[in-house]
């Protein structure tokens, strides 16, 4: 075979291993972008799931609370107790998803607090039931921090939401 023809062979192989090498590196570094922004909207769609969950979980508790209070159906008191120990554990939750992030991180807390603040009342509420009737109680419930909470805990979950 011709020299130059030999040279210009090896030429064109030099050059398609260097053009597949290079598409190569591009995949490789297209995939592994592409894992990681998949792993990114997976943590944020957890995020949003567990956000979903905390405040699914008060007002549960709420719920089961105000239909305890109401018709003093002993389902209704276990559903309630139940669920307190759940809206703890579902605010810790999204405190651990966030912890990486210091400004969603510190929303967790506060989110957290105000939770446990809500919870607090509800058993106020509840204890009050117990010890002093269904008069006692909606007098605390009418008075009580319980709404306003409430109303507090909607607005930091959209809040972390919108952020993340």
């Amino acid at each position: 075979m011709n020299r130059s023809l030999r040279t210009g062979v090896l030429l064109g192989l030099v050059l398609t291993a260097t053009l597949l090498l290079t598409v190569g590196i591009f995949v490789i570094r297209g995939a592994r972008q592409f894992v990681s922004s998949s792993t990114w909207v997976e943590h944020t769609h957890d995020v949003l799931t567990a956000l979903e969950h905390v405040y699914a979980t008060v007002k549960d508790v709420e719920a089961d609370q105000r239909g305890y209070l109401l018709t003093g159906r002993l389902e209704l008191e276990q559903e309630y107790l139940a669920n307190l120990p759940a809206a703890r554990a579902a605010a810790a939750a999204v405190a651990k998803l966030v912890a990486e992030n210091p400004e969603q991180s510190a929303r967790a807390a506060q989110l957290q607090e105000l939770v446990e603040k809500r919870l607090q009342a509800s058993l106020e509420t509840y204890t009050t039931y117990k010890t002093d009737g269904f008069d006692q109680a909606r007098t605390k419930v009418v008075g009580g921090p319980g709404i306003g909470l409430m109303l507090q805990i909607r607005d930091l979950h959209k809040t972390m939401a919108t952020q993340e």
